[in-house]
C-alpha cells in the first residue's frame, strides 16, 4: 500500500466511526421518552445551567 492509499483508508475509517458515534447520540437523545430514569433538558433548565457555568468561568478567571 503507498501512502496515499493509507491516509484515504484511514480518511474514510474516520469518517464512518464519526458517523456511528452521531447516530448513536441521536438515536439515544430520540429514546428518553421510553426511558422513565432519563429526561430530556428543558430550555429553561438549559439555560440556568449556561449562566450557572459563565458564572463560574467568570469567578476562575478573575485571578
Amino acid at each position: 500500500m503507498t501512502a496515499g492509499t493509507v491516509v484515504i483508508t484511514g480518511g474514510i475509517l474516520a469518517t464512518v466511526i464519526l458517523l456511528c458515534i452521531i447516530a448513536v447520540l441521536c438515536y439515544c437523545r430520540l429514546q428518553p421518552a421510553s426511558a422513565p430514569g432519563l429526561q430530556a433538558l428543558n430550555p429553561n433548565r438549559l439555560s440556568a445551567m449556561r449562566e450557572a457555568f459563565s458564572r463560574s468561568r467568570s469567578i476562575s478567571t478573575d485571578v
